[in-house]
């Protein structure tokens, strides 16, 4: 019998295992907050891409969005198009499926478009080796033996970036090594039902399920450590405090070692604070002082003062600077022991 897994789930066992779990899980109850908007949004793409009436605002919406990825994207006029079509292949004991947002195919090339409604853009090499881009890739050399080229997009419907990848038919086997890598991988953590979380600043940052996750509990339940107890406050530093985790756990081991060892008398009595610094470095490229004159007239004139602009926006806003490249985050931890 067969074990069906889609592409998308791969993806989401890559960037950590405990994500697919807990999406898996929680989708049998009911679908994440986020997950029902993509969907939507996903929804009104393809209806406007078939030619579908749209109620206004909804025209409205998708029309912003193919105004910022306008001469981003491809599209190809009267090229053979698919919306949505599904596939699967299998794979030793494994049915892997996936669901291309739109797919083309013209004299031997095809193009693929997978819309990303997140607000994590990926870097060029994360999108090079992103799982489902490959699996997307390689099913359709797999299945279509005319095709010699592909190319793979990743458009972000937010901030109207794109990433694209070029694969030729020479490169499917070294795809195909890659895929059964990961689906080793996944195999071995599913014979064994272990998806442990593998905590990362960049990860968790983002992750949907951060608030039910066993490595949100650490931070919590660990008495040793100061953390904030407002909410607002809490997310803002927990992806600086979960990537010191593995540290601060041979820290502490090390500690006891040491006091049994040296000073039995001091076991239990130590104690570890974290502190976060948050630091911003705006960027000095051309694009950058373009974007922050459009963005922030008020804070550009006579010249550009990155201070007052950071002092005054959102973290939503200095998520976006980030994820379009104009700004860094070079935030701390800082770890005290007394």
């Amino acid at each position: 019998m067969k074990i069906f897994i889609s592409a998308s789930q791969l993806k989401n066992f890559m960037r950590c295992p405990a994500l697919f779990y807990y999406l898996e899980k929680q989708g049998k109850k009911k679908k994440a907050i986020y997950l029902e908007r993509g969907s939507k949004i996903h929804d009104m793409i393809a209806n406007a891409l078939m030619g579908k009436e749209l109620p206004p605002e909804e025209a409205e919406y998708v029309d912003g969005i193919f105004s910022r990825l306008t001469d981003k994207i491809v599209i190809w006029k009267g090229a053979k198009t698919q919306i949505e079509k599904p596939f699967s292949f299998p794979w030793d004991e494994y049915m892997i499926n996936g669901v291309p947002d739109m797919k083309q195919r013209k004299d031997g090339v095809a193009n693929i478009i997978d819309w990303k409604t997140g607000r994590n853009v990926m870097g060029q090499q994360d999108s090079e080796d992103d799982i489902q881009a490959l699996i997307y890739i390689y099913e359709e050399f797999l299945n279509n033996p005319d095709t010699t080229r592909v190319f793979f997009t990743f458009a972000y419907t937010e901030y109207g970036a794109v990433k694209t990848i070029v694969r030729e038919r020479g490169d499917m086997e070294e795809i195909k090594r890659t895929i059964g890598y990961r689906i080793n991988m996944f195999k071995e953590a599913y014979d064994n039902k272990r998806f442990d979380p593998e905590p990362s600043a960049g990860q968790c940052a983002h992750c949907p399920c951060l608030r039910v996750c066993e490595a949100n509990v650490f931070w919590k339940d660990n008495d040793k450590i100061q953390i904030p107890t407002d909410d607002t406050e809490w997310l803002t530093i927990y992806k600086q405090l979960v990537a010191t985790k593995a540290y601060l756990d041979e820290l502490d081991t090390a500690l006891k070692e040491y006091c049994k060892a040296n000073q039995p008398e001091k076991i239990g009595e130590y104690s570890i604070e974290v502190g976060v610094k948050s630091n911003y470095s705006m960027s000095t490229k051309k694009e950058t002082k373009a974007y922050l004159i459009e963005k922030f007239p008020e804070f550009t004139t006579p010249k550009i003062d990155s201070t007052a602009i950071l002092n005054s926006i959102s973290k939503e806003q200095k998520d976006e600077l980030i994820s379009l490249g104009h700004l860094t985050d070079k935030s701390s931890v800082s770890v005290k022991i007394g």
